[in-house]
């Protein structure tokens, strides 16, 4: 995860690869501004897929970094809203993706991005319903709710 000042200063199909040859094995690289607010706004070079906006795990990377960077809270209330942020933005993404395909008649790689897409909605609706119960049963009940059995 990379912090970077403005998102256009980065040509990621340029200095994702230069830094994913760092590595043996390669590596995926995240770009990440932060927006204010509990905001992020991420670029990565995925690994095998190059420039993506949608990554799930580069969305958790670059979430604990900015908190660790002390650029994000650490309020529940703060990381599902940036989580739900994320996937929304993922989900217009991926929707503009599926446009295209269709538009170009690419109906493999649009069916490909369908699977994406329901995944990212479950999600979104998963976060939704996790803000709506916390607001209503409050902070303490909802890490209450959360907490798994021990041992």
């Amino acid at each position: 995860v990379l912090l970077v000042d403005e998102p256009e200063d980065v040509v990621v199909a340029v200095e994702g690869p230069e830094w994913e040859a760092l590595f043996a094995d390669g590596i995926n690289v995240h770009f990440v501004v932060a927006d204010g607010d509990d905001a992020l706004t991420q670029v990565t070079w995925e690994r095998g897929a190059g420039v993506t906006e949608a990554c799930g795990t580069g969305a958790s990377a670059a979430a604990t970094a900015a908190h660790r960077w002390g650029l994000v809270g650490e309020d529940v209330t703060g990381i599902l809203a940036c989580d739900l942020q994320s996937e929304q933005g993922a989900q217009a993404t991926v929707k503009a993706g599926m446009a295209h395909c269709e538009s170009v008649r690419d109906y493999v790689s649009r069916d490909l991005l369908q699977d994406i897409l329901n995944d990212t909605e479950e999600h979104i609706d998963y976060l939704e319903t996790q803000i709506e119960l916390l607001g209503k049963v409050g902070l303490q009940n909802y890490l209450q709710s959360q907490m798994g059995e021990a041992g």
